[in-house]
């Protein structure tokens, strides 16, 4: 997305210095003065809406909204609209009334801008649970994230490698909705076997009790392998790992004793 938003600012700065050469052009010649002019303004106005676009593209960077301490959660599409707004002639910008949650945080409503490839436009209806940042001083600023803590193999965070170097707790299920997109959509380069890339992806809440600690609340995106769908019941206790640097981010079940 950021490079998206550089060649925005790009192709802005060029249309605007030819649109200027040409009305320059159209105020010294008494011949060609209409046309120059008229393609000059026409190039102005194009490169005021790439800065505009460029401005949406600025503010869906996931990448620049992690390294500010984002916060990893959810959005329940309530409802979406398009905005007008296509990047790169392939990506729709479209306007996502959601339901928000973050671990430790009550649900809330807000409206954010999400991109989406017109070819799945079709993919996305209300009802449907994204994986989001969110600006924890200003939490309606909610950007998707492009690379979420999926718990799938293959990744430096993988389940298995939390499971194994992780702390050990307990999780009682707060809420289970499906993702609509298979681990190896979430997860491309994860290296999946085809049994474990089309395994369906889950965004959990879990409520976490571990020795030592406070009990918190963790939303994570997990793969569910075969067979452990039924474990995904509100309510239901399950055995759970984490990282101690990072837990409400990057707690995952421990399938193999659930």
């Amino acid at each position: 997305m950021r490079g998206s938003r550089i060649g925005l600012y790009i192709g802005a700065a060029i249309m605007l210095a030819t649109g200027g050469g040409l009305a320059w052009q159209a105020s010294a010649s008494s011949l060609a003065r209409t046309p120059l002019l008229a393609t000059g303004v026409a190039l102005a106005l194009g490169a005021v809406a790439l800065l505009v676009a460029a401005r949406f593209v600025g503010g869906m960077d996931a990448g620049r909204l992690r390294a500010q301490g984002g916060l990893p959660g959810t959005a329940r599409i309530l409802s979406l609209a398009d905005t007008g707004v296509t990047v790169g002639g392939l990506t729709a910008v479209l306007r996502a009334d959601a339901e928000v949650s973050v671990a430790g945080r009550p649900p809330y409503r807000a409206s954010f801008r999400l991109p989406v490839g017109r070819h799945q436009l079709g993919q996305l209806a209300p009802g449907a649970v994204l994986p989001v940042l969110v600006d924890p001083a200003r939490p309606q600023r909610i950007v998707l994230d492009d690379r979420p803590t999926v718990a799938v193999g293959g990744q430096a965070r993988s389940s298995s490698t939390i499971v194994r170097d992780g702390e050990r707790g307990e999780g009682v299920i707060v809420s289970a909705e499906p993702s609509g997109r298979t681990a190896g959509e979430a997860a491309p380069g994860a290296g999946l076997a085809p049994d474990e890339a089309d395994d369906p992806v889950a965004i959990v809440r879990l409520r976490v009790e571990a020795i030592g600690r406070t009990p918190f609340e963790a939303v994570t995106a997990l793969r569910v392998p075969d067979g452990k769908h039924g474990v995904l019941v509100p309510g239901r206790r399950v055995p759970v790992a984490f990282l101690a640097h990072d837990p409400a981010s990057t707690t995952t079940i421990d399938w193999a004793r659930a």
